[in-house]
C-alpha cells in the first residue's frame, strides 16, 4: 500500500489533538507511506447558527503537518479544536477538568455554545452506536 484516504463524514467524527494527528501522519510514513500520499477528505467542518453545513474538502498529510505547524486558524482548525473539548466534556478526563467552567478564560461564548453543540451530536451518535 503507498497511498491511504482517511475519510470523516462528519467532523464531529473527529475528536483528537492536532498531535495525534501528527503522530498518525508520521506512523504512516514509518509504514513506507510519503505524506503526500496521505489524503483527507473532511466534511461538516462549518458551523452556522447552531447548525452544521456540508462543505467538503481534501487535503494531504504534508499540507495538514504545514497548517498544524504555522498554526494556522482555519474553519476546520477551529472545528478541530472545539470537537476535541467537547468530546473531553462527553467522556471525561480528570476529576475537575471536565466542565466548561473551567475554559470559560480560554473560549468565546460561540465557542461554549458550539461545544455543547457539538456534545449533544457527540451523545446522539454513540447512542445510536450502542442501539445497532
Amino acid at each position: 500500500m503507498d497511498t491511504i484516504t482517511l475519510v470523516a463524514a462528519k467532523m464531529s467524527s473527529i475528536t483528537c489533538k492536532p498531535s495525534n494527528l501528527i503522530e498518525m501522519i508520521n506512523d504512516f510514513e514509518d509504514f513506507g507511506i510519503p505524506k503526500s500520499n496521505i489524503h483527507f477528505f473532511l466534511v461538516g467542518h462549518e458551523t452556522v447558527a447552531g447548525a452544521m453545513h456540508n462543505n467538503p474538502f481534501t487535503l494531504n498529510g504534508e499540507k495538514m503537518l504545514k497548517i498544524f505547524s504555522d498554526k494556522q486558524s482555519l474553519p476546520w482548525t477551529i472545528e478541530l479544536r472545539l470537537n476535541c473539548y467537547a468530546r473531553m466534556f462527553v467522556t471525561g478526563l480528570d476529576r475537575g477538568r471536565n466542565n466548561l467552567s473551567n475554559v470559560n478564560k480560554q473560549l468565546t461564548e460561540d465557542e461554549i455554545i458550539g461545544i455543547r453543540y457539538r456534545m449533544a451530536i457527540i451523545e446522539e451518535e454513540e447512542k445510536e452506536d450502542l442501539e445497532d
